[in-house]
């Protein structure tokens, strides 16, 4: 999914279809799932951002966590010079839950319509990564089958 709230060109989250508050809630069949998912979208996002590497951080709710209430995970394709450290991205990500509820609020708020700009920014960038994948999609299943 494209983020309300992204970090970097190219953020992305990936949310498992069962909400599960922490990874190790995860059964063994969603965490393979959830990791030919990860690899199968950071290759894509990385190659679409034309980026050296992705950083890819989990992030589980935790017991005082005011922010959303299961696990999910952050894909995001990096570009050399694009923080000052590499490890800074991290600390941005920690903050993660309490900057998109304040964004939620301040972009949907009580009107619960996101502004017709940013919708169509985000179905804009949503619409480009799934003919991304559609193509990488229909070129692995020509080679598998």
């Amino acid at each position: 999914m494209v983020p309300l709230v992204t970090r970097l060109p190219g953020h992305i989250l990936i949310v498992p279809k069962r909400p599960v508050k922490n990874f190790r809630d995860l059964e063994p069949t969603e965490i393979f799932d959830l990791s030919l998912t990860i690899k199968f979208l950071s290759d894509e996002i990385e190659k679409f951002h034309e980026g050296t590497s992705t950083t890819v951080y989990f992030q589980n709710y935790g017991k005082t966590d005011d922010g959303i209430n299961h696990m999910y995970v952050h894909l995001i394709p990096r570009v050399k010079g694009d923080m000052k450290t590499g490890d800074e991205i991290y600390g941005i990500l920690q903050s993660y839950d309490k900057d998109f509820i304040q964004e939620y609020n301040n972009s949907i708020g009580m009107t619960s319509k996101l502004s017709e700009t940013k919708l169509e920014n985000l179905t804009i960038t949503a619409n480009k990564y799934k003919e991304r994948i559609q193509k990488s999609l229909a070129l692995i299943k020509d080679k598998i089958i």
